[in-house]
Order: C-alpha cells, then sequence, then structure tokens
C-alpha cells in the first residue's frame, strides 16, 4: 500500500498489541487515502482499484491465541477491523488464510462476523501444479532483481517428493535459500524436516 511512514515498520522480537492497533491505524488510513483517490475517477474506469487485505497463518498457534486474555482481545481487534474496512467502510476486502479448526472454534464465535463470511477451501497443488508453481517462484525472485534462486530439475522433484503441493512448505523452502540459511536444497529439507519433528515432540511434553 502506498503511504508515508512504511519504512517505520520492523521487524520485532514481540508483538504487542500496542503495535497491532498501530498497523491496522496505518493501513486503514492507507486504504481511505486509495479510496479518496478512486471516488475520483469514473465508475468504468479500468485504473479503479479494489484493494485486498491477505492475512496469511492467522490459524497458526491456535492455542496462543485462545488461551490467554491478551490473545482473545487481539484477535477480537483483528476481526472487528476486519469487518469495520470490508462491511462498515466498504474500503477492502479481507481474506483470512486459515484452517477448518480455527474457522470451526473461533471465528463462529463472533456472530459479528459470521453473516459476512465467505469461505473457500484452498487444497494442495498436483504434481504438474507444482512444478509450475516453483517455476513461477524462480522468475519471480529473477524478475524482482533479487538473490537468485536456481534450482535444478532434481530438486524441484525432490521438493515435491518431500513436501508435496503445499504451497506454505514450497515457499518456506525459497525463503530459506533466498535467505542464504542453508546451502541447497537438500539441507533446506532436512532443516525443515528437523523442525518439524521438534514441534511434534514438543507437543507431548
Amino acid at each position: 500500500l502506498p503511504f508515508a511512514g512504511g519504512e517505520i515498520l520492523v521487524l520485532k522480537e514481540r508483538f504487542s498489541q500496542h503495535d497491532l492497533k498501530e498497523m491496522l491505524k496505518v493501513a486503514t488510513e492507507a486504504l481511505e487515502e486509495i479510496k479518496k483517490q478512486q471516488d475520483q475517477l469514473p465508475a468504468s474506469n479500468p485504473d479503479a482499484l479494489h484493494p485486498v487485505i491477505y492475512l496469511d497463518g492467522v490459524g497458526d498457534n491456535l492455542n496462543g491465541w485462545q488461551d490467554t486474555g491478551i490473545g482473545r482481545e487481539s484477535l477480537q481487534i483483528l476481526l472487528a477491523w476486519s469487518v469495520y474496512v470490508t462491511k462498515e467502510r466498504q474500503l477492502a476486502h479481507v481474506i483470512l488464510g486459515t484452517t477448518p479448526s480455527f474457522v470451526s472454534r473461533v471465528l463462529y464465535s463472533f456472530p459479528e462476523i459470521h453473516n459476512n463470511l465467505a469461505f473457500q477451501e484452498v487444497g494442495d497443488l498436483s504434481v504438474a501444479k507444482s512444478r509450475e508453481y516453483i517455476r513461477h517462484k524462480m522468475d519471480t525472485f529473477a524478475s524482482q532483481g533479487g538473490h537468485p534462486v536456481s534450482i535444478t530439475d532434481e530438486e524441484v522433484e525432490l521438493i515435491i517428493k518431500v513436501v508435496g503441493g503445499r504451497v506454505i512448505d514450497i515457499n518456506r523452502v525459497f525463503n530459506s535459500l533466498k535467505a542464504g540459511l542453508e546451502a541447497d536444497v537438500s539441507e533446506v529439507l532436512r532443516s525443515m524436516g528437523r523442525h518439524q519433528r521438534e514441534r511434534i515432540l514438543n507437543s507431548f511434553t
């Protein structure tokens, strides 16, 4: 979103409720500015924009959202903001990338948004679509002028064999390679496997 002060967004070890409110305030101001500009254009203008806010991973660490008072309050702030910018102000569409358990356990407990939701299940990619997506990721990195990510055909097949068509895991492979966290695809996949085993073991402790 084109707004002044974007450089203030920084990585923090702990993301507080105050940070969340400030982030949503900045996003709302940007959306209002976009709407102001769009209102000056004819409705049939092909340059008219319809902003979409995509919030990924909202259902991750579900217990973390629900087991603490501040977690529940933060989630309510986020969902209330989603209602505000969609139904009330019509500034944007909001898409929550989440899990079925989050939908059934959480979203249905907020009656103010329940009637304003539409659900779309997104499954894993097929093998052919996975190959296409991996090539697309390689081309995207190259076109953005970032650190080139070169993957051989054998490594493409290895990624598909290990993670299947899970887009989130394919993205993790590329993010690790781009950041230089691991030397090659094999090491990235081994690291992801170790991390997954640790998560499973920790769930039993």
